[in-house]
């Protein structure tokens, strides 16, 4: 790796009008996954000799992210099961913009809003509840893998920005290069093009091939948490792709909300929601839930925690409960 010498900014340029004018493989249900993945690099590998995998070491002890994930309640079987929260069977995975069918991942979102709007997408809610799910990352002194997509586009308000600080100089240290400015720039552009070209593909061939190449890899620094900017909310939200296995040895369910989303204004950001039911809380790897009451000093506690960041103007709280409609805003 360290032979190879990084193409600079004329070069890059030049490689990347050849890949727009590719012809990328499709996804299709006859074409299996790894044929897309060696097409893909025999016309990368073609015009560049090196792809770019900036990946960041981080200690859960140290880094925590909050995790959201997201799905229709009425889908769910057994409410009581903890993996049915988690990342879906093989057998019942479709393709996605991170992952092949049969090849699971775990979708989520660092914010319970973006999580709910990725999952209803512009698809019809009225009347539906959905099951939001707060995970965390187990304390530890080991490290994992983050890595990101997040350089095509990102809002200036997307708290994740700071994520691209610094990344020249962590590639140089990992590549064992000096460059100089016309290299760096070369660099910085091939990254966007990639990113961009990650997030624009609607087939999900492409970007399931990228996120692939960086979740599983043949070696021992796979990307285990990989981010991405939220289409839903204009690239102000991030959404996270995660390995599974890394979701099983060094993640938790916390605890989870059964929520009814009334209304919804994605230019303004206003938002509408319910919470209804019951909640659910995991004690010694059991659910327990509990009705629903917003003068519980445990639900409120609850509540300022997981959407502290949600208690503005433009999001309206509801919550349904056996007795009366309590509204908070």
């Amino acid at each position: 790796m360290n032979k190879i010498d990084f193409p600079n900014y004329n070069q890059v340029l030049k490689a990347i009008d050849k890949l727009k004018n590719v012809e990328w493989p499709k996804f299709d249900n006859q074409t299996p996954t790894s044929d897309i993945i060696k097409k893909f690099e025999e016309l990368y590998f073609k015009e560049l000799p090196i792809f770019p995998n900036v990946k960041k070491f981080k200690k859960s002890s140290e880094f925590q992210l909050s995790i959201f994930r997201v799905r229709e309640f009425d889908t769910i079987l057994n409410k009581d099961l903890i993996s049915e929260y988690s990342y879906p069977p093989i057998n019942l995975t479709k393709i996605g913009r991170c992952n092949f069918p049969k090849r699971p991942v775990f979708y989520c979102s660092e914010n319970p809003m973006v999580a709910l709007m990725e999952t209803v997408k512009e698809n019809d809610f009225t009347g539906k509840i959905f099951c939001l799910s707060k995970w965390n990352l187990i304390p530890s002194e080991n490290e994992f893998v983050l890595e990101h997509f997040l350089r095509g586009g990102l809002h200036p308000e997307n708290p994740f920005n700071i994520l691209i600080d610094n990344e020249l100089n962590q590639l140089k240290e990992q590549y064992k290069k000096d460059w100089d400015e016309d290299v760096e720039k070369g660099f910085l552009k091939l990254q966007e093009f990639l990113h961009e070209t990650f997030i624009k593909d609607n087939n999900y061939g492409l970007s399931a091939t990228l996120a692939n190449r960086t979740l599983f890899t043949p070696h021992n620094v796979s990307t285990d948490i990989l981010l991405y900017p939220s289409v839903q909310t204009k690239y102000k939200g991030t959404n996270m792709a995660i390995n599974p296995n890394f979701v099983d040895q060094q993640m938790q369910l916390q605890r989870l909300y059964l929520v009814k989303l009334n209304r919804q204004d994605l230019e303004s950001g206003e938002f509408n929601i319910s919470f209804t039911q019951s909640y659910g809380v995991v004690n010694k790897n059991k659910i327990e839930w509990k009705q629903i009451d917003p003068e519980n000093e445990e639900y409120k506690k609850f509540i300022l925690e997981d959407f502290a960041h949600q208690l503005h103007a433009d999001l309206e709280f509801k919550f349904e409960t056996k007795k009366s409609n309590h509204n908070n805003k």
